[in-house]
């Protein structure tokens, strides 16, 4: 069952669902949270002519998906050598066609009966841009910053901001507590500074 507006600020308003920085006025819609892109992003080199030749060699060969934690690692690595850190007044433009991880500005914990699904706001949606790339779940018990991955499909180049409302989180709660609360591959990379 997706929570409404009311459920979701008793939730809060109780403790056991915790938004850092604290959600501002609007932020809670019908049946959705609006959450902000953080300062952290990292994108995907296209052009690799000026980079350093270890990172060449690195793109240019094939990744095997096989076994899921050299993926897991080849990814850590690539998005803490192409991370940014950008100043609230400062956009990060995404081409056509290109991938940008972007981090909430929200640290979100969800309690261990309710679930989330993080979903594309209509108004970019209608330019272009999916903000989670076949990865929108967000299981019970979850505690962290929300990584998005943001895809271009439009014709267009765009700039994205800290702190610009991109993406709505929708609440749904489970028929019981889990047993066994999220413990994400990803929970503990972040893409800035650690």
């Amino acid at each position: 069952m997706i929570l409404t507006d009311e459920e979701i600020a008793k939730i809060i308003q109780s403790g056991a669902m915790t938004f850092n920085p604290p959600l501002e006025s609007g932020q809670i819609k019908s049946s959705a949270i609006d959450l902000r892109l953080g300062n952290n992003f990292s994108s995907y080199p296209y052009d690799t002519s000026h980079l350093p030749e270890n990172i060449r060699s690195m793109l240019s060969v094939t990744v095997d998906l096989r076994d899921e934690s050299n993926v897991v690692n080849f990814i850590d690595q690539l998005r803490r050598e192409n991370n940014r850190t950008l100043p609230d007044d400062q956009g990060i433009e995404i081409a056509p066609h290109s991938l940008l991880l972007a981090e909430t500005l929200e640290t979100i914990k969800l309690p261990d009966d309710i679930a989330a699904r993080i979903e594309g706001r209509s108004t970019y949606a209608r330019l272009g841009l999916a903000v989670h790339q076949t990865a929108p779940s967000v299981k019970p018990g979850w505690s962290g910053q929300l990584t998005l991955e943001i895809v271009n499909n439009g014709p267009f180049t765009y700039r994205l901001y800290p702190r610009m409302r991109l993406c709505q989180l929708i609440l749904e709660r489970m028929t019981a507590s889990v047993q066994s609360p999220d413990s994400s591959t990803w929970r503990d990379l972040r893409l800035g500074p650690h």
